[in-house]
């Protein structure tokens, strides 16, 4: 049985201060600095160091690497992973959206077993109506699903549909490492399960590709909290038990952490410099 890894961190409530944001910092590589400090709001800051700070956690925990020793680099889709074949059967994924930076991962039986996950806030704000924004959306869903989704009578349950729909639809393209530059018109799920509750975790959901059914594909998909779901894309994963997500404050997402690169002040108060998103 695989032991699925699934860890969250409320990116909101990271607010380091100087001392702590130096050490946070040092326990990344120095291209993973070079590609944060280019953020140009702190909360995309945070958000993609936490995933960082996540993955390292993960594969010291689950991997055979010493915290220190890890080194990640990307394939050739450009996910991350480890640089160090002893340590390809460990799958991961990592998204940030909303208020939160979700991972999910797993030691792989099996080399062709894969991992998606992603996160959307149930949420608007595009300033079109809902019903303009759907149109203008309607070439990346399929019959099925818009059925699915306009089901509702209320907006805010479309909108929630909408969302739960796109989230599948990232979750699975994330595994397969093509993006959304593929026609998602084609990847249609079946939705068994109306409603996503905090409560429950729905396994129901169905995937077709081109008509076909993907029968070694396995969705597990979480509310959460009210306003955030999120999908977890399983290929060819046997026997895994299904399990609600940890959540992390940030003293346990750095426990056990070493520092891999030099302590950079300077660098931390360039960080300072940014300004949060406006709400």
């Amino acid at each position: 049985m695989s032991e699925i890894v699934r860890w969250a961190v409320n990116f909101k409530n990271f607010r380091p201060s100087k001392e702590e944001l130096v050490k946070a910092v040092s326990c990344v590589q120095s291209e993973e600095k070079d590609r944060l400090i280019k953020f140009h709001f702190l909360d995309d800051f945070y958000s993609s160091l936490i995933g960082r700070l996540l993955q390292r956690k993960f594969v010291n925990e689950f991997g055979s690497l010493g915290y220190s020793d890890i080194h990640f680099s990307r394939d050739e889709k450009g996910k991350p992973i480890v640089n160090n074949k002893l340590n390809s059967h460990i799958k991961f994924n990592v998204s940030h959206q909303g208020d939160y930076t979700v991972l999910a991962g797993f030691v792989a039986d099996k080399c062709q077993s894969g991992i998606g996950v992603d996160i959307m806030k149930i949420d608007y704000k595009g300033g079109k109506s809902i019903p303009e924004f759907f149109r203008l959306m309607t070439k990346h869903f399929s019959i099925v699903e818009w059925s699915n989704i306009r089901k509702h009578l209320k907006e805010r349950e479309q909108l929630k549909s909408f969302m739960r729909h796109w989230c599948l639809k990232e979750s699975y393209v994330k595994n397969i490492g093509v993006g959304i530059t593929v026609d998602l018109q084609k990847i249609s799920f079946e939705i068994h399960e109306d409603q996503l509750m905090t409560s429950n975790i729905v396994e129901s959901t169905k995937l077709k590709v081109n008509g076909v059914s993907m029968v070694n594909w396995r969705f597990e998909e979480h509310l959460i909290d009210e306003d955030h779901c999120v999908a977890i894309a399983l290929s060819d994963v046997q026997n895994c038990a299904t399990g609600p997500f940890r959540f992390f404050n940030s003293e346990e997402l750095l426990e056990n952490s070493r520092q891999v690169t030099e302590f950079d002040e300077q660098y931390c108060e360039q960080v300072f410099t940014k300004a949060f998103k406006k709400l």
